[in-house]
């Protein structure tokens, strides 16, 4: 788990970084912050032993953020490993906020395999 800046190409424009890795999913969410300007995008990868059916996620946001996301994917092709989470709009509108917070996210798996498993897993992200 780590949590990454990065000075984008713009000036005053930097990306804010946190990934994680549980049993079995990794993932990552990537946040460019500016001073009129947030917007996030993210994903989750499947990296367990078993072919998915679908799955379900909800992106688990801080109490000070006053927001959540949710997404499923039904009927996944089984050779399907990696799932964009979307653009993500940003959990706050202050850059601050956001860089000081950014590390209490997680992000709730649940899945069901192929053979009928049904599971579910927190990726803490940091």
């Amino acid at each position: 788990m780590s949590l990454f800046l990065i000075l984008a190409g713009c000036v005053g424009q930097e990306k804010v970084g946190i990934e994680g890795e549980s049993k079995h999913w990794k993932a990552e969410m990537i946040y460019t912050v500016s001073k009129s300007v947030q917007s996030g995008e993210g994903s989750i990868e499947y990296i367990g032993d078993e072919k998915l059916k679908s799955l379900h996620y909800e992106i688990n946001f801080p109490k000070i953020f006053t927001l959540g996301a949710s997404g499923s994917r039904d009927k996944i092709n089984g050779n399907d490993t990696v799932f964009s989470l979307g653009v993500l709009n940003p959990p706050h509108d202050n850059g601050e906020i956001l860089r000081n917070h950014i590390d209490e996210i997680s992000i709730t798996v649940e899945w069901e395999t192929l053979s009928g498993k049904v599971k579910e897993e927190v990726v803490d992200l940091s």
